[in-house]
């Protein structure tokens, strides 16, 4: 089946019975080359790695061979303690991909498949001029708005009041919305990998705002300059560690979006006058502008 994302189109080999819900308005017509083809399949057992170990972050990184011409990715779990219960291995230009797990995991495959195929797009949207932030995306009379910040600070709450109160729609809940640069804009995009709310659409705008998020008693709102910008910002981007090329890439796209949108940080109550403090500061300011 072949998935349009945020313009890329990704062809999955799969024997899975039903593709997780979230992928179905990604379903993409398109019979020309994919960007990326990924086989999804069980295994027995899982081969060990023949390269160099790169770098670990809940996940073991390796070199795929010797040669080091692409990625090996092991999951492993305390439940099952005779060898790791996952793997994906990438082509270094992650065109070519295939995630293997054992059939112990049989009754957990659309977990193991979010899970994987979300480490693809995030590595994949790196070499299109893209890039993932953690944040509540929403889109509101074609402006884009991201909400970021540490996982419980309230970027959902943020992005469901503007539901409420401005008729907002919600295009990713707090996971992976994708942001796109172009020579004249950026554009944020929704995606399927959306938390555990399930809200998210494939639409996309052009992103007018990221806001920096801060819980406080009271609510208030200000422009970022640098340096707070790198240290507000810079830790909300999903990061390649495991490879000094994309990170070269990442960090290129990071500073395109920090140098062309405005950022701010708004530090605030989860209430609809936090909500009317940025509708009034930023969007107000943008079309006057």
């Amino acid at each position: 089946m072949r998935y349009d994302i945020a313009g890329l189109i990704i062809d999955f080999q799969t024997n899975l019975k039903n593709m997780p819900e979230e992928f179905t308005s990604y379903v993409s017509e398109s019979d020309g080359a994919a960007d990326c083809e990924v086989n999804f399949l069980q295994c027995s057992e899982l081969s060990p790695s023949q390269g160099r170990f790169l770098y670990e972050d809940g996940l073991k990184w390796y070199t795929h061979s010797e040669n080091e011409d692409g990625f090996s990715v092991y999951l492993s779990t305390p439940l099952y303690p005779f060898g790791p219960v996952c793997k994906l291995t990438a082509a270094k230009d992650w065109r070519q991909v295939s995630i293997e797990y054992i059939k112990d995991l049989s009754d957990q495959q659309l977990a193991v498949f979010k899970f994987f195929s979300n480490i693809v797009i995030r590595n994949l949207i790196l070499l299109h001029q893209g890039i993932i932030l953690h944040a509540s995306a929403t889109k509101w009379r074609d402006k884009g708005i991201a909400f970021t910040a540490p996982a419980g600070t309230g970027k959902s709450t943020q992005a469901q009041l503007w539901e409420t109160y401005r008729g907002a729609t919600v295009i990713n809940d707090d996971s992976s919305p994708i942001l796109k640069r172009s020579a004249e804009k950026i554009t944020i995009h929704g995606t399927p990998w959306c938390g555990s709310s399930h809200k998210h659409l494939n639409t996309s705008a052009p992103l007018n705002a990221i806001i920096v998020l801060e819980q406080n008693d009271n609510n208030s709102l200000h422009r970022l300059q640098e340096p707070e910008l790198s240290s507000c910002l810079l830790p909300r981007f999903l990061l390649p560690y495991h490879d000094r090329r994309l990170m070269d890439l990442a960090l290129s796209h990071i500073a395109r979006i920090i140098a062309s949108t405005p950022i701010y940080l708004l530090q605030c109550r989860p209430d609809q006058e936090a909500v009317e403090l940025v509708h009034k500061v930023i969007l107000n300011e943008l079309d006057a502008g």
